[in-house]
This record gives C-alpha cells, structure tokens and sequence, in this order.
C-alpha cells in the first residue's frame, strides 16, 4: 500500500511540474505602433497561447487581452 501512494504521489508531481509556466513567443509590432505579443501557457495536460494587444505607455507596455482559448 505504502508503495501505492508513493508511486501516485510521484505520478503526480510529474503530471503537475509543468502546470505553471508561461513563456512569451512572439511580438509583432503593427503600422499604427502598437504590438501584438503571444504568451503560451502550461496546463494541467495542456498546453495554450494568450493574445495580447498592446501600446506604448512611457517606459512600459499597456496590455490587453484580445484572444484566449475558451
């Protein structure tokens, strides 16, 4: 039984080691000056792209999202 668990919690633990990253794969800047930028993201056994569109604000993006998986 002891055995049972442990290989479950490890099962587990794999499954769910990749549920939390994201990384941003593109950015495209448009005519008008704005960009368009791409964040993947891990699921628990998925795995998905966000769509952002964003402008200049100073020295920093405002961003909005404008396309996510339903």
């Amino acid at each position: 039984m002891k055995r049972l668990m442990l290989g479950a919690l490890a099962v587990l633990t794999l499954a769910t080691a990749g549920c939390f990253p994201a990384t941003y794969t593109s950015i495209q800047k448009n005519p008008d000056g704005s960009y368009l930028l791409t964040k993947n993201k891990a699921g628990f056994f998925t795995y998905y792209g966000v769509v952002y569109h964003c402008t200049g604000a100073g020295n920093a993006l405002q961003c909005a999202k404008i396309d996510e998986p339903g």
